[in-house]
C-alpha cells in the first residue's frame, strides 16, 4: 500500500507540474502567438471593420524618405495594426517595385523548390543589401505559393508563372486568378494587373510579376467579390468556391495589399496585422462567430475606393504577414511573421536576431543607385 501511496503522490505531483507548464506556455502563447481574441457581440460576422476607411481617424504620419510616406494605426477597439505606405514616383524617380524570390539565387536555382525558412523578411533585407542594388526601403511577403510544411524542413515551390528582371519563369503549370507587376518605362513605372495571361503577354507587359493574385479594385471600380458563404465551402448559391477558395474573403486576419493611381505615378501598399491568428479567423467565419481583428476582402476594398486608387490586389496574407521599412534614422522597424515571441520592433540593418519564418516571395521598394 506504502508503495501505490507513493506512486499516486508521485503521479499527483508529475500532473501538476505537468499542468503548470502547459499554464504558463499557453499563457505565453496566448500573448505572444495568438494575441488577445476581440468579439464583436451583437455584429454580424460580415460586419466591415469601422476603421476600413480614410482618412483614418488617429493615424500618425511620417516622411521615411524622398517620396516615402507612412501612416501608422492601432485599433482601439480591438487592436488590429495599421500600416498605410505611399511611393511618390514623381517625387522619387529613382524607387523601384520588384519582386525578390527565394529560388532565384538559392543553392539550385529555378528548379521550383526552395527552403524558404531560414530567410524571413529581415534575413531578406540583410541579403539583399550585400548585393548592392540599391537602398531597400521596404520589403514584405509577396503573393501566394505552395509548401509541404511551414517548419525549418519545409519545401515551397510556385502555383503561378512569375516574371523576374523581364524574363519569366515557372510557365508549365496553370497562371491562377489575376497576375499583379510592374513594367519600367522612360516615364516611369507602370502597375498593371490582367486575369490569367499567357505567357507571352506577361514577359511583353511585365519586368517584374506573379500571379495568383486577388482583384479588388479595376479602373476605379470595385471588382466583384462573393458573398458570405451559407455553408462552410460553399457561395451564397451554394456552388462551391473555384476561384477565391474557402472562407477566404470573409476571414477577418492579416493582409498585405497594394493600389495604385491611374497614373502609375502613386503606388500604395497596405499591411494590416491581426491580433490573433490566421485558423483561429477561419474558424470563426466558419462558424458565424462575430470575431474582430484583421480585415476582410471587403474591408480592403472599401479603404481602397475610399483613397481612390485605380488598381488595388490582394496579395498573401494571414500568419506569413511580414514587413520591415527603413527609418529615417537608417534601422529597419520590423513587424514578424506570427510566432512565439515574434513582436515588432527596431533592428540595425544587420537584423540581428531577428526571427525567421519566410516567404517564397517577397515584394520589395528599393531605390536605385
Amino acid at each position: 500500500m506504502a508503495k501505490k501511496t507513493g506512486a499516486k503522490k508521485q503521479r499527483w505531483w508529475v500532473g501538476v507540474s505537468v499542468g503548470v507548464v502547459v499554464f504558463v506556455a499557453g499563457a505565453i502563447a496566448k500573448a505572444r502567438f495568438v494575441g488577445d481574441l476581440h468579439f464583436r457581440s451583437g455584429e454580424a460576422v460580415d460586419a466591415p471593420h469601422p476603421e476600413a476607411t480614410w482618412p483614418w481617424p488617429a493615424a500618425t504620419k511620417e516622411t521615411l524618405w524622398p517620396g516615402v510616406t507612412h501612416w501608422h494605426q492601432i485599433s482601439s477597439r480591438d487592436a488590429t495594426r495599421l500600416e498605410l505606405f505611399e511611393f511618390d514616383l514623381a517625387a522619387n524617380p529613382k524607387l523601384r517595385l520588384e519582386i525578390y524570390d527565394q529560388d532565384e539565387d538559392d543553392d539550385t536555382p529555378f528548379d521550383n523548390k526552395a527552403k524558404i525558412y531560414e530567410r524571413g523578411v529581415a534575413q531578406v533585407v540583410s541579403h539583399l543589401e550585400q548585393k548592392g542594388r540599391g537602398t531597400v526601403l521596404l520589403a514584405c511577403n509577396g503573393l501566394y505559393y505552395g509548401y509541404d510544411s511551414s517548419g525549418p524542413r519545409g519545401t515551397a515551390w510556385h502555383v503561378s508563372p512569375v516574371v523576374l528582371g523581364g524574363k519569366s519563369h515557372y510557365t508549365n503549370g496553370e497562371n491562377h486568378r489575376w497576375t499583379f507587376g510592374v513594367r519600367n518605362t522612360e516615364s516611369g513605372p507602370v502597375f498593371t494587373h490582367l486575369r490569367r495571361p499567357d505567357t507571352a503577354t506577361i514577359e511583353r507587359t511585365f519586368d517584374f510579376s506573379s500571379g495568383a493574385a486577388h482583384c479588388l479594385v479595376l479602373e476605379g471600380k470595385p471588382y466583384g467579390l462573393a458573398p458570405l458563404p451559407k455553408k462552410p465551402g460553399l457561395q451564397a448559391d451554394g456552388k462551391p468556391y473555384t476561384e477565391l477558395g474557402k472562407n477566404f474573403e470573409w476571414m477577418r486576419t492579416s493582409r498585405i495589399s497594394l493600389g495604385w493611381t491611374k497614373d502609375s505615378k502613386r503606388l500604395y501598399l497596405l499591411l494590416v496585422k491581426e491580433p490573433d491568428e490566421e485558423a483561429i479567423s477561419n474558424w470563426a467565419v466558419e462558424y458565424g462567430i462575430p470575431l474582430g481583428g484583421g480585415w476582410t476582402f471587403t474591408d480592403l476594398q472599401n479603404f481602397w475606393l475610399k483613397l481612390g486608387v485605380w488598381g488595388a490586389i490582394n496579395s498573401d496574407g494571414g500568419n506569413v504577414d511580414q514587413l520591415t521599412y527603413r527609418q529615417a534614422d537608417g534601422n529597419y522597424f520590423l513587424i514578424p511573421p506570427m510566432g512565439v515571441f515574434a513582436v515588432p520592433q527596431t533592428y540595425s540593418p544587420s537584423f540581428s536576431g531577428a526571427p525567421h519564418a519566410g516567404s517564397l516571395m517577397y515584394w520589395v521598394i528599393r531605390e536605385q543607385k
